[in-house]
Order: structure tokens, then sequence, then C-alpha cells
């Protein structure tokens, strides 16, 4: 995706409020599927208070 694209895409689905900046994306069916990455990477667990890594992806369903 290029920049202006992704730019534009992130203003239309409000992802900044989310923290995460579009990458990629595919339509499949009734479903566009938004391939996504985080702004800023924070090391810090929001659980746990422990310094980690990006391990897991995390598929969620929002709608308009």
């Amino acid at each position: 995706m290029n920049a202006t694209a992704s730019l534009l895409a992130d203003t239309i689905c409000r992802t900044v409020e989310l923290g995460v900046t579009i990458t990629d994306a595919a339509v499949a069916g009734e479903f566009t599927h938004l391939f996504c990455s985080p702004v800023m990477l924070d090391p810090i667990c929001g659980e746990c208070g422990m310094a980690g890594r990006l391990r897991d992806h995390v598929q969620r369903k929002v709608t308009d």
C-alpha cells in the first residue's frame, strides 16, 4: 500500500484512535481485512508491566 493510500485509509477507518496504521488490505466476500501495525511500539506489557516483544496477532471485528 502506498503512503498516500495508507494515510487516506487511516483517516477513513479512524485507526489512529486505536494506535495503529493500515499496512495492507484484502476483500473477502462481505468482509474487508485490514492489516495494521502499531504506530508506536511499546515494549511494556499492559497487563503485567514486564518488558517483552510483539509475538501475537489479534483479529477484531469493527463496524461503522
